[in-house]
């Protein structure tokens, strides 16, 4: 690992700056000491000498519409050759918005975006390789369609990945973990894309993932969540805008839905909302799927059939706690699938399924490093195995009647619910702990108690 400095050859550039603020280009040298990643890509870069970290110029940041650029092709003399990463001025000349200055989530905000570009050009070479495909003459086995698409889905993938190495960034320099869980205040900072990828993420983590192949399935599945960002679709759809003979639509649907009828796909709309986004996809067969995402993680799937008729309906609400609820409807409103996620701090997640076609309830706890630790399911209305939480104890009586000895008074020795017990015989009582139930079950007193113990308290 490499200790960078201020004088180090890679921050040449920024240094020799007039009014350069030093202790906000300090930040960004010790961000590329703590941040191994972008400390392997710079020490690349300082051994190959093929790239220049800049400040912008001019209208450059304004035509790209970031705060930060990284370019492969730069042909700016001083450059010499060398690829440029591009950053925005404020982030070290000045005093109050630079680096130095920045509150903590601020600057990892800041950080984000540089991570995110450095990524760029550790993967430089596979958006060098992807250009050809806008020659034609280049790899002519392909039809056109398979050209646009090779070309869109690596484009989107490199996108995703400089986007997940940003997001590990902004959490490592929040809190030292690149892994970790985020606040819902730091979460409020993250773009609509990087909330989608942390979706993504908690999908591979499921699957047991971590690592490298963590990252992986989050560049293959987050370039569907990307593909339904306008801004970029429509950006690496212009640059092959000369290959004909395409559907770009069917195109975008394959890429943005992963579905097994994915060629079935024939038609594709976005509507961006700022605060939502709504997709709308039609198949061949007439059916209609109309999607609806909101910034905190709640929405609405609608799917009609050809006649346009409401076929089946998911309503997924986002919860004050930070778990999810998704409810899965037909048609005629009636549920087919109640769904909550709950996933904490610790990256360990806990998913309750009620399924109403197979009279099922499915409980899977998912450890902190993606790992299944237990999965439970059983009947409705039926007694689970014993492990689960019971919110009712048992008093047993340690002298019980005799079985020899006759009952002087079946209506007085037998159960009932007199003295405050739920249950109570000469043998053992069975008292509810209260604290533990909601209101709705201590509405009606004792007959309540009741039947959340014959429901409710019989499952997990």
């Amino acid at each position: 690992m490499t200790i960078f400095s201020i004088d180090s050859a890679i921050f040449a550039s920024l240094r020799s700056t007039t009014n350069v603020n030093f202790v906000a280009l300090q930040r960004l040298v010790e961000a590329a000491n703590q941040n191994q990643e972008l400390n392997l890509a710079l020490t690349q870069a300082t051994d190959r000498n093929d790239l220049v970290i800049r400040m912008a110029e001019g209208l450059e940041l304004q035509q790209i519409g970031a705060g930060a650029f990284f370019d492969y092709t730069s042909g700016r003399p001083e450059d010499r050759g060398r690829m440029a990463l591009v950053i925005d001025p404020a982030w070290i000349i000045g005093g109050s918005a630079t680096l130095g200055a920045l509150s903590r989530g601020t600057r990892a905000s800041v950080l984000n975006v540089f991570s995110h570009e450095v990524d760029h050009y550790a993967r430089a070479q596979v958006l060098i390789d992807n250009d050809q495909l806008r020659n034609l003459s280049y790899r002519p086995e392909l039809s056109a369609e398979q050209r646009f698409e090779l070309y869109i889905t690596t484009q989107m993938q490199t996108e995703v990945q400089g986007w997940y190495a940003g997001l590990r960034a902004y959490r490592r320099e929040l809190g030292g973990d690149p892994q970790a869980s985020l606040s819902a205040l730091d979460t409020q900072r993250l773009t609509q894309v990087e909330r989608l990828l942390l979706d993504v993420e908690s999908q591979g983590r499921r699957l047991g993932l971590n690592g490298t192949g963590l990252e992986t399935f989050v560049g293959e599945k987050g370039a569907a969540a990307l593909s339904r960002n306008s801004d970029y679709w429509n950006r690496y759809a212009s640059a092959m805008s000369h290959v004909s003979g395409t559907n770009a639509n069917a195109v975008r649907g394959r890429l943005a839905y992963r579905l097994d009828q994915a060629d079935d796909i024939t038609e594709w709309s976005e509507r961006d909302d700022g605060d939502s986004l709504t997709s709308t996809l039609v198949y061949r067969n007439g059916e209609r799927v109309l999607e609806t995402q909101n910034l905190d993680h709640s929405g609405r799937t609608l799917r009609f059939d050809a006649a346009n008729r409401l076929i089946e309906r998911t309503e997924v609400t986002a919860n004050a706690d930070g778990s999810r609820t998704f409810l899965v409807l037909d048609g005629n409103g009636m549920p087919l699938l109640n769904q909550r996620v709950q996933t904490f701090d610790d990256g360990s997640s806990i998913a309750r399924n009620v399924d109403f076609a197979h009279q099922t309830l499915t409980e899977v706890s998912t450890a902190s490093d993606g790992s299944i630790h237990e999965t439970l399911t059983v009947p409705l209305g039926q007694a689970a195995n014993g492990t689960e939480t019971n919110f009712f104890k048992g008093v047993v009586i340690t002298n019980p009647v005799p079985t020899s000895e006759l009952i002087p008074d079946a209506t007085s020795a037998g159960p009932s619910a007199l003295n405050n017990t739920l249950l109570s015989a000469p043998t053992y009582s069975i008292a509810a702990i209260s604290t533990w139930l909601g209101d709705v079950n201590l509405a009606q007193g004792n007959q309540a108690l009741a039947n959340y113990f014959l429901t409710d308290g019989l499952r997990p």
